[in-house]
């Protein structure tokens, strides 16, 4: 939880871009459901409209959908980038965008963080035993960091794990941390270590 003034630090220096309804636009969502969307300045909109004759997306029209993400993350090289997320991209490839096409943004992506120096963020839910088994994730990404909750009574306990999808850590012994939002910030403290077999 933040305070007004972390939420106010935050707000000022954030930029967001959504890109949710252009998503839904390559959808097959139900024509009620699609006219009661969200509407807003903040939401991009695309150059044309998409064909209301055509009953599944064409590769052309996701081509060009992440091409426009990728030019707004362009425009933010020197910021943090926070990508949420590619669990809609894996989604995606059930409606129509190619899996190599994801695969391609990703890998560009990752090279172009290196080449400005700065850090970029894709977040993915799904557990991080299934992220390492997926072959073609695996590998991919410079380094994870993995976010979740344990319930302990009447507490809950925010626990952030460190880990590398291609580096020493996959065969060696995660840190574990306890993590929590306070007056100063973020604050992790190491807790344990926990080998493969607990990942």
């Amino acid at each position: 939880m933040l305070d007004g003034y972390q939420f106010e630090a935050l707000t000022a220096n954030m930029t967001v871009a959504d890109f949710s309804q252009r998503y839904m636009e390559l959808l097959p969502v139900p024509n009620p459901l699609f006219d009661a969307r969200r509407s807003g300045d903040d939401i991009e909109q695309p150059e044309t409209e998409p064909d209301p004759a055509a009953s599944e997306p064409s590769d052309e029209t996701f081509e060009k959908f992440l091409e426009d993400i990728s030019e707004r993350v362009t425009d933010a090289a020197e910021t943090l980038v926070v990508i949420d997320s590619l669990t809609d991209l894996e989604r995606a490839t059930e409606f129509g965008l190619p899996r190599n096409h994801e695969l391609a943004f990703l890998m560009g992506l990752r090279e172009a963080v290196v080449n400005w120096g700065s850090v970029a963020f894709v977040k993915l839910d799904r557990p991080a035993s299934a992220v390492r088994s997926d072959e073609l994730i695996h590998g991919l990404l410079h380094g994870s960091v993995y976010f979740y909750s344990n319930d302990k009574g009447f507490e809950t306990y925010r626990t952030m794990r460190v880990g590398s999808f291609g580096g020493a850590l996959d065969t060696e012994r995660q840190t574990v941390f306890e993590s929590r939002i306070g007056p100063a910030g973020f604050r992790a403290k190491a807790t344990k270590k926990i080998g493969p077999s607990n990942w």
